[in-house]
């Protein structure tokens, strides 16, 4: 009978362990390509404290995050965070209705997903801030902008369950 040593006890456990994981995730790739390509998924983390029914706004985000990906015809198209400020709103900043001490331009900016930009890493209206401060100006871009797939979701979220 032969005996294995320690060292060798342990390389053929991680080399089963691996061949294992290589074989498993070759047969899923194979049938996720050939049965799910030209399909699109979106991929939610619900954690049921991000977004909330809000009656005066339509919903409202709170600080903690949630994570969402979509996966349109076999490509990542974007993997991106939804998480709200201070008011519920999808903006990187904090703000409240009194101004800052200091004298700077306020902005308003009321709008809908594309204004949002939630998807993306940065939205065109904090693009629009820092390029603003970049040329030495004050300024603060208020982003009031609501996606309006949220009202159905966190509608029934919050009152149909």
């Amino acid at each position: 009978m032969l005996t294995l040593g320690r060292k060798q006890r342990i390389l053929i456990s991680v080399t089963s362990v691996l061949m294992g994981y290589v074989i498993m995730e070759s047969i899923t790739s194979i049938l996720a390509h050939y049965c799910w390509w030209g399909e699109s998924y979106r991929f939610s983390e619900d954690n049921g404290r991000t977004a909330h029914f809000d009656p005066i706004t339509g919903f409202r985000l709170s600080r903690t995050p949630s994570r969402e990906m979509l996966v349109d015809e076999g490509r990542v198209r974007y993997v991106t965070s939804y998480r709200g400020n201070c008011q519920g709103f999808p903006d990187r900043d904090d703000f409240g209705p009194k101004r800052d001490l200091a004298p700077k331009k306020r902005i308003a900016l009321l709008g809908d997903s594309f204004t949002a930009g939630m998807s993306l890493g940065q939205n065109w209206a904090d693009r629009v801030e820092d390029l603003v401060r970049q040329r030495g100006e004050e300024v603060q871009i208020l982003n009031f902008s609501l996606p309006g797939a949220g009202l159905v979701h966190c509608y029934a979220q919050d009152f149909l369950v």
